[in-house]
């Protein structure tokens, strides 16, 4: 095999698994961008190296067998990066919540409302959980919950669209706006 392609390979199918990452764990549109910019660097390198390999496959029948080995791995990286496109419009298109009560009491009946529909029984005094709400189009965020028998309301979002998907934490009681949860 082409130590050259396999090179190119793996560190191509690397290099876009830590820019997925580092998106999902971030949220950042700067990575996203820098996504693409690889996306586009590193496919014409690959298609480039492609190329070489089967002119080289046609020429030297003597290592035909490697050369197309070599190619035959770079090709599997095409369905990683189709793979790695759907995930990055999944998590672009999903509002990852976590809400913490910090109401100083239990609260009950959590419903958060607006993209979609989602429930949680209950969360203690600083208790968190997760939710992830897909946006299927413009709307909002808001979140009811029951504290000391009463119904409250808050808003989370005024507006969110598809590819504003972010990953936040809210703090129930405090009316405060969404936290960034970036590293």
């Amino acid at each position: 095999m082409n130590r050259a392609g396999i090179g190119l390979a793996v560190s191509s199918f690397s290099g876009g698994t830590l820019l997925l990452l580092i998106f999902y764990f971030s949220s950042k549109m700067d990575i996203a961008f820098v996504g693409y910019l690889f996306l586009i660097v590193a496919g014409t390198v690959n298609l480039c190296m492609l190329i070489v390999l089967m002119i080289k496959a046609i020429k030297d029948s003597n290592n035909r067998r490697n050369y197309l080995k070599t190619s035959g791995l770079m090709v599997l990286n095409i369905p990683v990066v189709i793979i790695y496109l759907f995930a990055f419009i999944f998590l672009t298109n999903t509002m990852r919540i976590c809400f913490i009560n910090e109401t100083g009491k239990p609260i009950t009946d959590i419903r958060i409302m607006g993209c979609a529909t989602k429930f949680i029984n209950k969360l203690d005094i600083n208790e968190s959980k997760t939710c992830w709400i897909d946006i299927p189009g413009d709307c909002s965020i808001t979140i009811e919950y029951k504290l000391d028998g009463k119904m409250k309301r808050e808003e989370v979002f005024n507006y969110v669209t598809n590819s504003m998907g972010q990953r936040v934490t809210y703090r129930i009681g405090t009316q405060s706006k969404p936290i960034d949860e970036t590293f």
